[in-house]
Order: C-alpha cells, then sequence, then structure tokens
C-alpha cells in the first residue's frame, strides 16, 4: 500500500521541462516559455486550460529530440530542445525510469527509484 506522501506527491509519469516550450490550443498560442517574466497571468491562464485534460498522443522529432504533446480538444504541447551543451532540455520519468534530453540529441535512461 502506498504511503500518504506517494499517493500525494508521487505522479505515474512526471515531465520536467527546462529549454523553450508553446502551448497552443486550436490555431492560437495559448502561452509559451517567453511569457514567463513579466506575463505571469497569460502564463496561468494558459496552463489552466489543460487541467483536466487527457493526453492523446505523442511525436519526438529528430535530430534534436524536441517534443510534442496532443492533448483532447485541440491542445499541444511543443517542446523545443535549445539547451547548450550539458545542459538538460527536458525529463521524461515512468514508473520504471527518467529518461534525460540534453543537447545535441543525446538521450539518457536512469531506472527510477519510487519511495
Amino acid at each position: 500500500m502506498a504511503t500518504e506522501d506517494e499517493r500525494l506527491y508521487e505522479s505515474e509519469y512526471v515531465l520536467y521541462v527546462a529549454c523553450a516550450w508553446r502551448l497552443d490550443v486550436g490555431d492560437q498560442v495559448a502561452c509559451s516559455s517567453g511569457d514567463a517574466y513579466p506575463h505571469y497571468d497569460r502564463m496561468a491562464e494558459g496552463w489552466e486550460r489543460l487541467v483536466g485534460a487527457s493526453l492523446i498522443g505523442a511525436d519526438i522529432r529528430s535530430p534534436g529530440i524536441d517534443l510534442s504533446l496532443t492533448f483532447n480538444q485541440g491542445r499541444t504541447l511543443h517542446v523545443f530542445c535549445d539547451r547548450p551543451a550539458g545542459d538538460d532540455n527536458y525529463d521524461w520519468s515512468t514508473a520504471d525510469a527518467t529518461y534525460g534530453v540534453t543537447s545535441h540529441g543525446n538521450l539518457s535512461r536512469e531506472p527510477r527509484e519510487v519511495g
């Protein structure tokens, strides 16, 4: 049985993004990583559009391992790998492992230790 911390704070999947990204809703840009400052309100409103959304598709593009996540109701999160050499662009964690994408399309895999 899961502990209370695991039940409240451990996710089945985790996406951590450190590079540029953009959230599209239909044919409109809802928000992007460039909205962080001074446009916090625009970013918060954009992310609110993902509350309750279901992931229905994922696309990874070579050579940089850019990522697009498609959600229902026309929402798409685009992740653009633009970090300098040695920096992480994004990490994707599953129940078993964490996959890290660094510069120049390099991919790493580490076992995930939960709880």
